[in-house]
């Protein structure tokens, strides 16, 4: 029997793909299947046959040129696995970031909040500027956890930029703002210098831009 030698789970592939090839103009085909060994054991051989015909177009004989793949198989094998294991792993540490990001925003948004409420209130000198302190402090974990949204989203192909006007400085002056009081504390000269020819207003993403200006101050 000329698929004797064939894995079982191969040997419908085989007998199709030569089939089918017979029946083609090339009468050639390329097939990568299992055959047994005298162990017992079964090794990958990939297969190149092309069928002969006679001078008056009869079918003479088919030629097969046979090499064991198995250890390319294998190679192949793994890389699809690793590959396997890193979209799922992915996929996971996406959902696990998404909820840290849902349950950080959450009680952030209400201390932001209530913050803002407090400022309507009767305070004193240093009750205001406490206020503000854990203000600014909410607001730069905020910017953490979106750069860590961020961070998965720019693996995955999936970060989408906007396009908005953004008033320099202003930002650059929240910015300021927001550091100011821990650079003071560990006794830094900390200085917003803008140039006179700055753009009033330009185009792009502000929130891409507020983190990556926050990165490089901290």
């Amino acid at each position: 029997r000329p698929f004797g030698f064939v894995h079982p789970e191969d040997l419908e592939f085989a007998v199709s793909s030569f089939k089918e090839a017979l029946e083609s103009d090339k009468k050639e085909a390329t097939i990568i299947v299992r055959l047994i060994c005298k162990d017992g054991t079964y090794k990958w051989v990939e297969h190149r046959g092309k069928a002969l015909y006679n001078e008056t177009g009869d079918f003479e004989i088919i030629l097969i040129n046979a090499q064991d793949v198995t250890q390319r198989k294998y190679q192949e094998e793994q890389t699809l696995k690793a590959k396997e294991e890193a979209e799922s792993a992915n996929i996971e540490k996406t959902k696990f970031l998404a909820n840290i990001s849902h349950e950080l925003r959450t009680p952030l948004s209400s201390i932001i909040g209530f913050t803002d409420l407090l400022y309507n209130t009767q305070l004193n000198d240093d009750q205001t500027e406490y206020l503000e302190i854990l203000k600014k402090s909410s607001l730069l974990l905020k910017h953490i956890v979106d750069d860590t949204i961020d961070l998965s989203r720019i693996e995955s192909g999936k970060l989408d930029l906007s396009a908005e006007k953004i008033d320099l400085k202003s930002l650059f002056k929240e910015i300021f703002a927001s550091f100011e009081h821990t650079s003071n504390e560990k006794g830094l000269n900390f200085r917003l210098n803008m140039k006179d020819d700055l753009p009033g207003v330009v185009i792009g993403d502000s929130l891409r831009l507020r983190q990556i200006l926050i990165n490089l101050v901290s």
